[in-house]
């Protein structure tokens, strides 16, 4: 018999008993990608060669969970450091006290109190602001409230803006301005809408003038207003208001120098006449009610001497304002003074 040494055959033996091992490979087995085996044969998979009976069971294989979390059911990871329910920390400490900052801009003050470890407010907000910063309030404005102003809020209080209006006068006020020519005569008017509106012909004083045959208005006469009526220099009532407008003065008894001063007193006598100016030592002027010259033919014009005058209201009929040929001055002075 042939005796093989031991050494020599072990080799051999090794990989002999290798290839057969990975000839016939286990079906009970499989492999994660991390090496742990898993069991997928079944039921009967004790029977199958290669068997692992060391695999642990799959509740028992769980992966550890991070650092604080904890494992929770199916693997589902939960935190555990934030905290929950009573485990919330109080946001103060109990009993305390202080200001915290409100109002429109933040710059009030509410006392709060620390309760159950919150803060509860105790008052009311102390804010010293009437306005938040940066807003703009539009007010109406103005003589008739037609304007707008627009005041800016600035530093929590409001800063009155410039009113822009566009009415000039208050609506129903009336004025005197002046007129005419070199701006010397006045002109009644009245606010609407916020304007000044002319009411009636600009009243520009002056005299009358008989300028070749013909009375020609002279504005502005600086005579006009100095407080003596003038006829003879071409004053009228009309003309110049201001010194020869008498109103329903009485003529009667008023002094004068000769007729032609009583021209423009009222007419209160009976019936048509003239004017005369009578008397010796204390002339005035005295009222002659007769129809022996007004409107009586060969007459019926308009008398004006110094010794006796017709007027307007003594004899309408022969003295109705008319353009006609002059003669003087005094002779325009029942004409109605025309606007400038």
């Amino acid at each position: 018999m042939r005796h093989v040494a031991l050494l020599s055959i072990l080799p051999f033996a090794l990989l002999f008993a290798c290839g057969a091992r990975h000839a016939t490979p286990s079906l009970s087995m499989d492999f994660q990608p991390g090496g742990v085996p898993l069991d997928v044969a079944g039921p009967d998979a004790e029977d199958v060669p290669g068997t692992r009976e060391d695999v642990l069971p799959a509740e028992d294989r769980l992966v550890p969970p991070d650092e604080g979390q904890e494992a929770v059911g199916d693997d589902v990871p939960v935190r555990t450091d934030v905290p929950v329910g009573d485990n919330v920390p109080p946001a103060c400490e109990e009993n305390g006290i202080r200001g915290a900052a409100c109002g429109l801009n933040g710059a009030g003050l509410k006392p709060q109190s620390c309760i159950g470890g919150q803060w509860v407010d105790g008052g009311p907000c102390q804010d010293p602001d009437a306005c938040t910063d940066s807003d703009i309030l539009a007010q109406p404005c103005g003589l008739n409230a037609r304007g707008q102003k627009k005041d800016a809020c600035a530093n929590g209080q409001w800063v009155p803006g410039a009113c822009v209006d566009p009415d000039v006068c208050k609506d129903g006020d009336a004025t005197v301005a002046g007129c005419g020519k070199g701006n010397t005569g006045t002109q009644a008017q009245r606010c609407k809408n916020g304007k000044w509106v002319p009411e009636g012909a600009c009243a520009q004083p002056g005299r009358w003038s008989c300028q070749n045959n013909a009375c020609s208005p002279i504005y502005g006469d600086p005579a006009c207003g100095d407080g003596a009526c003038d006829p003879r220099g071409g004053e009228s009532p009309t003309s110049c208001p201001a010194d020869c407008d008498f109103g329903d003065t009485e003529g009667q008894g008023q002094p004068c120098n000769d007729a032609i001063d009583c021209a423009f007193f009222a007419w209160h006598a009976q019936g048509p006449g003239y004017w005369e100016c009578a008397g010796f030592l204390r002339r005035t002027c005295n009222a002659v009610a007769t129809t022996q010259y007004c409107g009586t033919p060969g007459y019926d014009y308009c008398y004006l001497d110094a010794s006796a005058i017709e007027t307007t209201q003594s004899c309408p009929q022969d003295c109705t304002p008319q353009y006609l040929n002059c003669g003087s001055d005094l002779e325009c002075t029942y004409l109605d003074w025309p606007a400038p």
